[in-house]
């Protein structure tokens, strides 16, 4: 309750101006800004230009990439290892 009148100033810690990428933009795109830039992260946006996300270069190492392309495709299927309907 009192906490909410509390504030603290990060703005001299924080990137006031962070690079992005749309949430629909390619894996490949992704990939090119990570090495041109040479950055540690980037900020997805969605159409509104709302933040949904943070992708590292971490989650862009093959292993990464190979875990999240199987967790989408198995995305409809439950924990117990059948179809969710």
């Amino acid at each position: 309750p009192g906490d909410r009148n509390c504030w603290l100033d990060l703005r001299p810690y924080a990137n006031t101006a962070p690079y992005t990428i749309n949430e629909t933009a390619s894996i490949q795109r992704t990939y090119r800004l990570f090495r041109t830039l040479g950055l540690r992260f980037l900020c997805v946006v969605n159409h509104n230009n709302q933040v949904v996300g943070i992708i590292t270069r971490a989650d862009l190492l093959p292993e990464s990439l190979s875990d999240s392309i199987m967790r989408g495709r198995n995305a409809h299927m439950t924990q117990g290892g059948g179809v969710s309907t």
